[in-house]
């Protein structure tokens, strides 16, 4: 995957604005598409299937909030399907008037584009490259954003904020139990206690708590917090 790519993924709504590239490369639709969608749907449901289409491609997930849309992009997709582009106001009226035909296209996109929803069995597929990205020092947002990369080369769609974290958090527990379980066996009782209470001792004569002092400012202190949901939301 692109690395320009990566920032794309997770988002629920459209951006403000595309560039002309962008919108080329993530809402030209191939023959296979067109033919699908034509043979689908009405003409009036066309554009909204295409864009679903485009958005998980581009996002990973299906586009939820209907809130805006370039006229380019509108008008590319129309183009293409050879059919008069809408203006955003007419796609948010036929969701509204029709809620299910929002969840039928995105069910379609993710079906036609070969996706499908996160699953418990899916654990011992992400743990391997999740662990390689914790073992390499990665933590926080940049885990998190690693996680939907991995997520979308699965084809398997980005779930929401706290949901993304599972994984993640997983994989962080099983780096630690393999880093402890080395430790346990390369280095004596005797000698990782006597390391303990040498590290505690400063702060003992200062009055302080080692353990708590320095855990204040480690990354698994952030990490939690922002795989338990407190990061910034998209």
């Amino acid at each position: 995957m692109l690395a320009w790519h990566v920032p794309f993924l997770g988002w629920q709504r459209l951006p403000a604005d595309l560039s002309e590239f962008e919108i080329a490369h993530f809402f030209t639709l191939k023959p296979a598409d067109i033919r699908a969608v034509r043979s689908r749907y009405k003409k009036n449901l066309r554009l909204g299937a295409a864009l679903q289409l485009g958005f998980l491609a581009m996002c990973g997930r299906p586009l939820s909030a209907l809130q805006r849309a370039p006229v380019d992009l509108l008008q590319h997709l129309g183009k293409q399907l050879a059919i008069r582009a809408p203006d955003i106001a007419t796609l948010r009226a036929i969701y509204c008037r029709r809620r299910l035909t929002l969840f039928e296209h995105q069910a379609w996109a993710m079906s036609h584009l070969g996706m499908r929803r996160l699953e418990e069995g899916d654990s011992a597929t992400l743990m391997g490259p999740l662990t390689d990205v914790v073992r390499a020092g990665i933590f926080g947002d940049h885990l998190l954003s690693a996680t939907r990369r991995i997520l979308s080369e699965q084809r398997i769609v980005i779930p929401g904020h706290r949901r993304l974290g599972d994984p993640a958090r997983d994989a962080m527990a099983v780096v630690e139990r393999n880093a402890m379980a080395i430790i346990e066996h390369e280095i004596p009782a005797s000698k990782r206690a006597h390391w303990a209470e040498a590290l505690g001792e400063p702060w003992r004569v200062l009055g302080g708590d080692a353990y708590g002092y320095a855990g204040r400012g480690k990354p698994g202190r952030e990490q939690a917090r922002y795989l338990s949901g407190g990061g910034s939301a998209r």
